[in-house]
């Protein structure tokens, strides 16, 4: 599965569960990692894109963008890894500009 769509899929499964998927990221959530995705998990809305960045043999970055309960658009950067042949979710990293 390609970066774009793990991305994708994980979004679009948070979206629907409002429950994050700790399948679909390299390593199991810390503490604070799963308190943080939890609750941040009933704010996003709605997927609009994603994007691949860069790409090599192990590591991809994408770009997506999704709204959260009032409207408002975010865009974030996603690290991803290799492992064992598939692509996990590494980092999410805010990109909003200006």
């Amino acid at each position: 599965m390609s970066p774009e769509k793990v991305v994708t899929e994980y979004f679009e499964n948070l979206i629907q569960t409002k429950q994050p998927d700790w399948s679909y990221f390299a390593k199991g959530p810390n503490f604070i990692m799963k308190k943080l995705y939890t609750a941040g998990a009933k704010y996003f809305e709605k997927f609009i894109g994603a994007q691949l960045l860069t790409e090599n043999e192990n590591k991809a970055v994408v770009l997506y963008a999704i709204t959260n309960t009032k409207g408002e658009i975010h865009r974030f950067a996603c690290t991803l890894k290799k492992v064992d042949g598939e692509w996990k979710i590494k980092t999410f990293d805010n990109y909003d500009i200006g």
